[in-house]
């Protein structure tokens, strides 16, 4: 029998869940720059907030991935340059901001990464 009640809470349950899940990603709103900030020297930090433990999950890698490639867009970006310096003249950096250390294939990738970006005048560094 079908019963209204039970399946109200069922629906809440379920969102309850997924609003959960949403939250533990350690790596949240892909399309903004958390936190961007210039430096003394003249430099641009951009912070990717990483709030929990990111660990080599496919979701998780793929989360990191593409925050890192939405940060790489930006500065690349005319309107970007224009307001911060070109990127061959500032140094800019992405800075992920964890609250504790990544799963040690995360690092080993953002190495990789940080490896990469350098030749394009960009640091990728890790803060504990």
């Amino acid at each position: 029998m079908y019963n209204q009640n039970s399946r109200t809470v069922e629906v809440r349950e379920r969102l309850a869940f997924q609003d959960k899940t949403q939250m533990e990603d350690p790596i949240q709103s892909l399309d903004s720059i958390d936190i961007i900030g210039r430096r003394k020297d003249g430099g641009v930090d951009l912070v990717i907030v990483v709030s929990s433990f990111l660990d080599d999950t496919p979701v998780r890698v793929h989360l990191l991935k593409q925050k890192i490639q939405n940060y790489v867009d930006s500065i690349f970006s005319d309107e970007f340059q224009g307001k911060f310096g070109n990127v061959e003249n500032t140094h800019y950096a992405i800075v992920l901001k964890c609250t504790v250390e990544p799963h040690h294939n995360v690092n080993s990738l953002i190495r990789t990464i940080a490896q990469y970006l350098s030749e394009y005048h960009i640091k990728l560094i890790i803060e504990i």
